[in-house]
């Protein structure tokens, strides 16, 4: 099998398979240069979009009970009031530093399954 043989196969393996079978050989000497250009730009497109899809399945929120991926995000717009912050910053600053008790970060990020019901936390 000549060098246009080989590229002209599908893969490798196709080609190795054609060093032992005439009849295969015949068939993939006879293909267009061009059909197979086209046929490999459509083969590497289709996978990189298998592996861009595996990526978003993979990096996908799960509910933990049921491992469903219909999941909703709960809005957490309200942070919580610590009284040891405000304690604390009462203490250093007099009254106005009550109003530490609500520095700090918002609540843990929730999430409602829709097919069991379960709610639970991410970090």
């Amino acid at each position: 099998m000549s060098f246009k043989g080989f590229i002209k196969s599908k893969t490798l393996g196709e080609y190795l398979q054609a060093k032992k079978d005439p009849q295969l050989m015949e068939e993939i000497e006879n293909r267009g240069v061009k059909t197979v250009l086209k046929e490999s730009a459509k083969a590497s497109s289709n996978l990189v979009e298998v592996e861009k899809q595996k990526k978003i399945e993979k990096n996908a929120i799960k509910c933990p009970h049921c491992s469903s991926k219909k999941v909703q995000f709960m809005q957490q717009n309200k942070k919580g009031f610590s009284v040891g912050k405000a304690v604390g910053g009462a203490v250093l600053t007099g009254g106005i530093g009550t109003l530490a008790g609500f520095a700090g970060k918002k609540g843990n990020k929730q999430w409602h399954c829709q097919e069991c019901g379960n709610i639970f936390e991410t970090k």
